[in-house]
């Protein structure tokens, strides 16, 4: 589940989930 992913790793981290999920997209999605 996405939602429960973003969450797990805003409260890991404590960063800006929407960075991890661009990032996530960019190098994981095709991009390098």
């Amino acid at each position: 589940n996405l939602l429960q992913f973003r969450k797990m790793i805003k409260k890991m981290t404590g960063k800006e989930v929407v960075w991890y999920a661009f990032y996530g997209c960019y190098c994981g999605g095709g991009g390098k």
